[in-house]
């Protein structure tokens, strides 16, 4: 259960960190900021909605141990739960080894335990995975500062203007640099309207 729950929890934190890492830059704060965080994970969970495909994968160690394992065992003639030999006349009887009634076991089935179990992990991976998308933005832009300051310390006439990719995965934007201004970013989302030409 560990084990399955675990690679669960790291799939949708993986998910959560790169989505959160493409749409933070959008909004162009530079720093972390709070505000943003909330928009950005809200972003986030609300792209959360791509992954419900992953839902079995909560119950996918009772699937396996406790519907297909015993399945198979049931039709080779053997108890489900222990994989005693079944007598012959003891088909609808109990197991002699270990006192379990002899059926065939139910199929999975999606219950409410299972989409609880999965909002519960996803609210976890969602959190872990922004966080840590959120820690790694904010050290790629200190990074950008301090590049900065160096510059400034070995020419700040001739610094002016300059610019950098972001880190991997947001590498689609940039970080900016103006001798007035510093280190900002820039929004590439914007609600601003062009004026017209009269």
């Amino acid at each position: 259960m560990v084990l399955f729950r675990s690679l669960f929890i790291l799939t949708i934190t993986g998910f959560s960190f790169a989505a959160y890492s493409l749409i933070r830059p959008l909004f162009g704060t530079f720093g972390f900021e709070f505000n943003t965080f909330i928009k950005s994970a809200g972003a986030v969970l609300v792209l959360g909605i791509f992954v419900v495909w992953l839902m079995p994968m909560v119950d996918l160690h009772i699937g396996i141990f406790e519907h297909v394992i015993p399945g198979r065992r049931f039709k080779r003639g053997l108890c489900a739960r222990c994989a005693h030999p079944r007598a012959p006349h003891a088909a609808t009887g109990f197991c002699a080894e270990c006192g379990r009634q002899h059926g065939a076991p139910e199929g999975w089935r999606l219950k409410r335990r299972t989409i609880l179990n999965f909002v519960l992990w996803l609210t976890v991976g969602l959190f872990f995975g922004s966080a840590i998308g959120e820690t790694r933005l904010t050290l790629d832009e200190r990074k950008w500062i301090q590049e900065c300051r160096i510059l400034e310390d070995m020419s700040p006439e001739s610094l002016g203007f300059r610019a950098r990719r972001r880190s991997w995965p947001s590498s689609y934007s940039e970080l900016y640099y103006r001798t007035e201004q510093g280190p900002y970013a820039e929004p590439l989302v914007t609600n601003e309207r062009v004026r017209r030409i009269p």
